[in-house]
């Protein structure tokens, strides 16, 4: 059987060495199942038969070259190895002996390898050696690029802009060069990049490649601009320019960014600058523009350089050192050195400038130094001043002392007794007196050493003792003095005086009866004599008191007066007789006491009693034939025990003087809409003088005190009448004026005219109105006219020079309407003129004329403007329409047309122009006509400043009358167009019309701006409208002034109103009082001054001009102000205020509205001149953050509080304003100066209030 030939793969390791093997039983063979690591070795098979080895090597090239493919290696195969291609390589396996791999990568590449070739069959091999090459070139991928043009196509990494993968080279590297291509004004494309790659690997293959980097324009509306930026003076920073994702732009995009700025000082390093940036597209000739504005902040506080601490030294008798303020150094790192400011805050009590002399105390000071930047950041450092004094007390002490020895045998002397004796001075104060006595013979060791009091005994009689006295003040500095003490016995008896007495007063009051004083002998047996003497005197009824005092005079020479006896003497009881006063008659106005009459009753029966009386009179009695009389009862009072006797008396008065009176205040009111008959409610006539029973009348109502009732419109004269007991007839007269302060309505027509035979086309001014209508004059009796101030203006004429001068024109023509209280309206009518029949081309002469209108920037003419022509010195002046004429000109003349008007600085300024000009500078709403720029610019220096606004409001204030520099208005030629709308002011406007050459009939219009009158510029505020709609008030409540208090007025609000500033003018007798100075309530609840840049006082007025930086919120009852009144009469405040009706007294709400302000002085009941002052408290007390004085007052008025340390220092010191009602005041723990005892004094008026507040820990 012929066994097939089989391979046997992978051939186990048994058959390793074996070529060719003849089986017996090959079955069993192949049979085996098993992975080649099991097949039993060699020497496990039984030798079944004859195994026969034949040797033949294999042949392989010597040296090998293999190159690495893609992915960086190179499998081996036998192929590649064996030189003879006849021999079969399946069973051939290939190895490199350094790494045991069959393949190679890129790690073998210039390394030294060989291979070893295996016949797996026969266990043949051979070697060779290998070069590893790579030979293939980077594969690159280059694909065309866009970029913004924005890029800068030169900063650009290009090479990363390729793909490149290499098999051996992770970083091959890219080698470009670059040719810049620019497009001019391409559609879509700015500029392109062609870029040329080479890329090389580490093995030295290459490859190259090209492309474009395309650079894409970018549309203007996807520019973005710089947002508004704040940046700080010490580090200015980028602000911004315009670009596109954070790229600025430039002229790779064929844009160009440009900017101008405008810079605003705000202070010292701080300023805004309005920057407008321009981007424009140079080959489509478009641009953008966009404002930034730009805050540069001055934030930073100044650093001072501190002094160091010092001390100084009392000299002489002085306790005040006067010290020169150092001066003082510090840095900024926005605003120049010499900017800065410096105060030096002494004890927390005031403040002084560096080199000002100040006086300081003994004692330590705190000085806190403290530099301002002129954008108010401060810097403060402290340090210590301590004043020594070291000058020792003056002390002077009498040559000599003589102290008389008690009852006791002893005398203590203290102090207080010495004080009387000695002098002692000290430059601050002596704080300490101690005394001593040299000696201790009266068994006192205590009295050697230095206190309050010492003691003198017996033993000390007839000698002379030293008594040392020592003063010290609060520094320790002393001083010495010795007194010889002269010790006498003077009181050397014990007495017992007698006791008092109560006696009759028909009893003895004699020593016998009394008593005498008993003497007994102490130390010695001295004889003595006693007498006494008396004082008091009995009365009218023999009862008082008798002082008794007794003289005991010893053998010896003294004299003891010290025993005194009080001995009461009482009357008895009788009946009276009595002469009683007689009737009288008096003057009315004289006192009617019995003391000033000289009639009292009179005891005739006088005895050891007295009587004493009283009376009771009775009102006024007006008989119908005489002037009244009082009945005066008399009545006595039993004083002795009497009983009680009764008379009358009859006193007739006689009233010489007639009544005074003070009538109701001159009343002016304004009526509201159609309401033109108001009720007007008046308080009742006040009457004062001797005679109380009076009859009174008035003309207006027929009735008494009281004149209320509807007035119509007019001025009203009402005479109160008032007639007393004794015929005496009085009047007094109050005028009430019923204002009609609204406006007409009307409206124009437009209307047609023709030029008549007279070469003008006439119109009259009740043509002109179309509809008219008034809230309280019927309509037949407004009248029309052409000029307010000529109610006979009626008539107008259109003549055919002017209607050559614009033959196509419409003419504009202005027309009042005023009704009976002299309230105007106006309109503009238009009248179309034409000349059908040719009037006007029958002219003849070859005369120029010159003629121009000049209108407000809101179209309304400007009346009464004197217009100048320079070249031929010729004058007019502007009719009702602004229009105005010059005639006589020839061909060929020059011309040069100048109006000039520098009157009326105030007409149209007010304080909304202050809130108008002030929302500009603060960016809040800029200005947006050229016209508001040039009425802002108060100074005319170019800008629009805070100086602008304090120039309108001294005009307002009437501080200044004129601004110098400027004119009240300005006249720009009408078509003037302005270069820079967002910065007018840049532009050299010249405010003059001229023609070298005239050939026709000329025409120079120019408008008018009022300086100032910023609200107005534009017409922004309908006056009219609102005033006929809405006014608001504030009110005060009356009160009494008193010539020793500083009342006060609050003025709040009596509806709920936003306001944004408000102005005022009141009107008072400087002879009552004046204000002092004026509160303002918008930052707190408490006030603060007002500053004196927002009110003035001149003679008898007082002008307000108050403005918020923002708009505020007032509520009903809400404070506006207060008046500080420094009163030099006593009076009312409805008295010392004259007049507060003015045209000009306004409220500004938002948006520029503007409302008329009413003020009123309302009636308070049980007026009071003097303050009084209840539940006074203050708590907590000690404290240890603040303690708060309350209480309650029935006024208005100025208080004073003080608050003295205990080493007499006034460490708090203000003016507070309290209100009437409930008040509190704070004392902070901060100002005052550290824990301790303090005294305060509280002053209102009269009213003094001290006590002590004790501050702790």
């Amino acid at each position: 059987m012929k066994i097939p030939s089989t391979q046997i793969s992978p051939i186990p390791k048994w058959l390793c060495n074996i070529k060719s093997i003849t089986f017996m039983y090959l079955v069993l063979v192949l049979q085996l199942q098993a992975s080649p690591e099991d097949w039993p070795v060699y020497e496990d098979i039984p030798h079944l038969g004859l195994v026969k080895v034949e040797e033949a090597p294999l042949p392989c090239f010597g040296s090998v070259q293999v190159s690495l493919a893609f992915n960086g290696r190179a499998v081996l195969t036998a192929k590649m190895f064996i030189s003879d291609p006849t021999i079969s390589v399946s069973a051939m396996k290939v190895e490199v002996l350094e790494t045991g791999r069959n393949y190679v990568d890129c790690n073998d590449i210039g390394k030294s390898r060989s291979a070893k070739v295996r016949d797996t069959l026969t266990n043949n091999s051979c070697w060779a050696v290998i070069t590893v090459e790579d030979k293939l070139m980077p594969p690159l991928l280059c694909e065309n690029d866009t970029f913004q043009c924005t890029t800068d196509p030169f900063d650009i990494r290009y090479e990363t802009l390729i793909d490149v993968e290499d098999n051996c080279d992770d970083n091959p590297t890219i080698y470009y060069g670059l040719n810049f291509q620019k497009l001019n004004c391409h559609v879509m494309i700015s500029s392109i990049m062609h870029v040329n790659y080479i890329v090389k690997d580490k093995n030295g293959n290459s490859a190259t490649c090209v492309k474009d980097v395309v650079f894409k324009k970018l549309p203007l509306d996807s520019i973005q601009f710089p947002a508004d930026d704040t940046v700080y003076c010490t580090a200015p920073g980028n602000s911004g320019v315009p670009g596109y994702n954070g790229e600025p732009v430039s002229a790779m995009c064929d844009l160009i960014a440009s900017r101008l700025d405008d810079t605003i000082p705000v202070c010292g390093g701080m300023y805004k600058i309005n920057r407008r940036w321009t981007v424009m597209d140079w080959c489509l000739r478009i641009s953008k523009t966009q404002m930034q504005e730009i805050l540069v902040s001055d934030t930073g506080r100044p650093v001072i350089i501190c002094p160091p601490d010092s001390s100084l030294v009392l000299q002489g008798q002085n306790c005040i050192a006067n010290y020169t303020l150092p001066s003082i150094n510090a840095t900024d790192g926005c605003a120049p050195s010499e900017l800065l400011y410096y105060l030096i805050r002494v004890d927390s009590l005031y403040t002084a400038r560096p080199g000002e002399t100040v006086s300081l105390t003994e004692g330590t000071h705190t000085l806190d130094y403290i530099a301002f930047d002129p954008c108010g950041n401060a810097d403060t450092c402290s340090r210590k001043i301590d004043v020594q004094d070291k000058s020792a007390p003056s002390l002077v002490c009498p040559s000599k002392l003589v102290i008389s020895l008690g009852a006791n045998g002893e005398v203590k002397v203290d102090i207080s007794y010495l004080e009387k004796f000695i002098f002692y001075t000290d430059n601050c104060g002596v704080t300490d007196i101690f005394i001593r006595r040299v000696t201790n013979r009266c068994a006192r060791p205590q009295d050697t050493i230095y206190r309050r009091d010492v003691t003198f005994c017996c033993l000390d009689l007839g000698s002379t003792e030293m008594l040392m006295v020592k003063v010290v003040d609060q520094w320790g500095n002393s001083n010495l003095c010795m007194i010889p003490m002269e010790i006498q016995n003077k009181l050397v008896t014990l007495v017992n005086c007698p006791a008092d007495r109560n006696l009759q007063c028909d009893q003895d009051t004699s020593v016998n009866f009394t008593g005498k004083p008993k003497v007994t002998n102490v130390c010695t047996n001295l004889s003595f004599v006693i007498t006494h003497s008396d004082s008091g005197t009995l009365d009218s009824c023999r009862a008082g008191i008798i002082k008794r005092k007794f003289f005991i005079q010893y053998s010896d020479g003294t004299i003891d007066s010290s025993c005194l006896q009080t001995i009461n003497v009482v009357n008895t009881v009788s009946v009276l007789q009595i002469e009683w006063p007689r009737d009288t008659l008096i003057a009315g106005c004289t006192s009617n006491d019995p003391n000033d009459l000289g009639q009292e009753p009179l005891v005739l029966n006088f005895t050891c009693r007295r009587i004493a009386f009283e009376y009771r009179d009775s009102i006024p009695v007006l008989p119908v034939d005489s002037c009244p009389r009082i009945l005066r009862i008399w009545r006595s009072i039993p004083t002795c025990g009497l009983s009680e006797y009764r008379d009358t008396q009859t006193i007739l008065l006689l009233d010489l003087n007639p009544p005074i009176l003070k009538g109701p205040k001159d009343t002016f009111h304004c009526v509201e809409d159609t309401f033109c008959h108001p009720f007007i409610n008046l308080p009742d006539l006040e009457i004062s003088g001797c005679n109380t029973i009076v009859t009174v009348t008035n003309n207006f109502t027929n009735g008494g005190v009281n004149c209320s009732g509807i007035y119509p419109l007019g001025r009203h004269t009402v005479i109160f009448t008032v007639v007393d007991g004794c015929g005496h007839v009085v009047k007094d007269t109050v005028l009430i004026e019923i204002v009609d302060k609204i406006s007409p309505s009307v409206s124009c027509r437009r209307l047609l005219r023709n030029i008549q035979a007279n070469d003008s086309a006439k119109v009259t001014a009740r043509d002109l109105v179309a509809t008219f209508s008034d809230n309280c004059t019927p309509s037949g009796l407004l009248v029309f006219t052409f000029d307010p101030a000529n109610l006979n203006d009626t008539c107008r004429f259109i003549s055919c020079t002017m209607h050559k001068q614009f033959p196509d024109s419409l003419w504009p023509i202005l027309v009042y309407v005023k009704d009976l209280s002299f309230n105007k309206a106006s309109c503009i009518a238009r009248v179309d003129v034409d000349d059908p029949s040719g009037f006007c081309n029958n002219l003849v002469g070859n005369k120029i004329g010159i003629t121009g209108l000049i209108r407000s920037t809101t179209k309304e003419p400007h009346v009464n403007v004197p217009v100048n022509e320079m070249n031929e010195h010729k004058e007019a002046k502007t009719n009702y329409n602004g229009l105005f004429e010059m005639s006589g000109y020839k061909e060929s003349d020059s011309i040069e047309i100048i109006p000039i008007y520098n009157e009326d600085w105030l007409s149209g300024v007010s304080t909304l122009d202050i809130v108008r000009i002030q929302k500009h500078i603060l960016g809040v709403d800029p200005f947006t006509s050229p016209f508001e720029w040039l009425a802002a610019d108060v100074n005319k220096d170019g800008r629009v400043s805070s100086q602008d606004i304090s120039l309108v409001r001294k005009l307002i204030l009437g501080t200044v009358t004129e601004v110098k520099g400027n004119t009240s208005y300005r006249f720009i030629p009408e078509n003037y167009t302005f270069k820079d709308l967002e910065f007018p002011l840049n532009d050299d406007v010249e405010e003059v019309i001229q023609t070298d050459y005239l050939t026709t009939d000329f025409k120079a219009n120019f408008t008018s701006i009022k300086v100032g009158d910023v609200s107005g510029a534009l017409g922004n505020v309908n006056t009219s409208t609102l005033t006929r709609n809405r006014y608001y008030s504030i009110g005060t409540m009356d009160a009494i002034l008193s010539d020793d208090v500083k009342g006060i007025s609050t003025f709040s609000a009596e509806q709920d109103f936003t306001v944004e500033g408000y102005q005022l003018r009141i009107l008072f007798d400087p002879d009552l009082g004046y204000p002092e100075r004026l509160v303002e309530y918008s930052n707190s609840e408490q006030g603060s001054n007002m500053s004196e840049e927002q009110y003035s006082v001149v003679e008898d007025k007082l002008v307000i001009s108050y403005t918020n930086q923002f708009p505020k919120r007032i509520h009903k009852g809400d404070k506006l102000f207060s008046i500080v009144w420094k009163s030099a009469k006593e009076c009312k405040v409805s008295n010392i205020i004259r007049e507060t009706a003015f045209n000009d007294n306004e409220v500004y709400a938002s948006a520029y509205s503007k409302y008329p302000l009413i003020i009123h002085i309302n009636d308070q009941q049980a007026l009071s001149s003097t303050p009084e002052i209840e539940n006074f408290k203050l708590a907590p007390n000690p404290f240890t953050e603040d303690c708060t004085i309350s209480f309650i007052s029935n006024m208005e008025v100025d208080s004073y509080l003080e608050v003295i340390s205990s080493n007499g220092k006034i460490v708090l010191s203000k003016w507070v304003s309290i209100l009437n009602g409930s008040n509190s005041i704070r004392i902070a723990k901060s100002e005052l100066q550290g824990q301790g005892i303090y005294h305060y004094k509280y002053i209102i008026g009269n009213y003094i209030k001290k006590g002590k507040i004790v501050l702790t820990k």
